[in-house]
């Protein structure tokens, strides 16, 4: 197990493990689950991480982040950090494939959230 997030606490894995750590360090502790170690090239989880930061402040990417939460907080209120731009950039687009019906695409494994391109209303729940 990694050095960096060791899991002891019975039952609890590494997906649940980092979602609570990045809810007390949002800017600081992505969410990780295999999902985004996939995504990432890795199950090491310290590389993952090594790579996850080096994707948010590397070049362009630390302006582009900064953009989009910027967006995100005058279009919703809402202050996001780069580390959650990142992880919500790897879950819905990265995760997110084209399902049966032409035209529509859903995100992997939540077959009920999806979007359709060309519609303005984003990734919803529902076809």
């Amino acid at each position: 197990m990694s050095t960096l997030i060791e899991t002891t606490v019975r039952g609890t894995q590494l997906a649940v493990a980092s979602k609570l750590l990045s809810m007390k360090r949002p800017h600081l502790v992505p969410m990780l689950d295999t999902v985004v170690q996939a995504c990432l090239g890795t199950s090491e989880i310290d590389l993952a991480l090594q790579r996850f930061a080096d994707l948010v402040s590397s070049g362009d990417n630390h302006r582009l982040l900064d953009a989009l939460s910027g967006c995100v907080a005058q279009r919703y209120g809402i202050p996001v950090g780069r580390v959650r731009v990142l992880d919500q950039l790897i879950w819905f687009d990265w995760n997110v494939v084209e399902a049966d019906e032409p035209g529509r695409w859903v995100v992997r494994g939540f077959a009920e959230w999806g979007y359709t391109p060309g519609r303005d209303d984003g990734i919803r729940r529902g076809p």
